[in-house]
């Protein structure tokens, strides 16, 4: 029912932003070389975001919105804030992104990392239980 209320979501915002659903969150990417330009861009997104929330009895929580810049390894930008209402959008430097963890140069080496500290853990299950259980029963499971 949530994915139907919010289906008009990506055409309440506009036609600079690519808006990206995903289990119940909304990730909006913004592009353009001019840092100042991808400043107003979103704020322009924001206030379309915000106005499609009001309009459908739901509010923006800026206390969960966050902004990461992505960046190529060998660019060093300056730095960058961006505002809503004249509150901070929180910067972050790695995020989950549809289900994998990046940083702002694109690596994956956090989800690489969360990846094989859960393979670790069933291999040490298996390794457990191979000791009580016999090869049959593990291959169920």
């Amino acid at each position: 029912m949530f994915l139907l209320y919010i289906n008009d979501h990506p055409t309440g915002i506009n036609t600079d932003s690519k808006p990206l659903l995903y289990a119940g969150e909304t990730r909006v990417l913004l592009t353009d070389n001019s840092l100042h330009d991808l400043q107003v861009k979103s704020v322009t997104v924001l206030n379309s975001m915000s106005k499609w929330f009001a309009v459908n009895g739901l509010s923006l929580n800026l206390d969960k919105t966050k902004v990461m810049k992505f960046d190529l390894n060998y660019v060093q930008n300056g730095s960058f804030q961006f505002f809503n209402k004249d509150k901070v959008i929180k910067k972050v430097i790695n995020t989950k992104f549809l289900g994998l963890e990046t940083d702002k140069n694109m690596y994956w080496k956090n989800h690489t990392v969360h990846i094989l500290t859960k393979l670790s853990t069933a291999c040490c299950a298996i390794r457990y239980m191979y000791n009580f259980c016999d090869v049959k029963t593990i291959k169920i499971i």
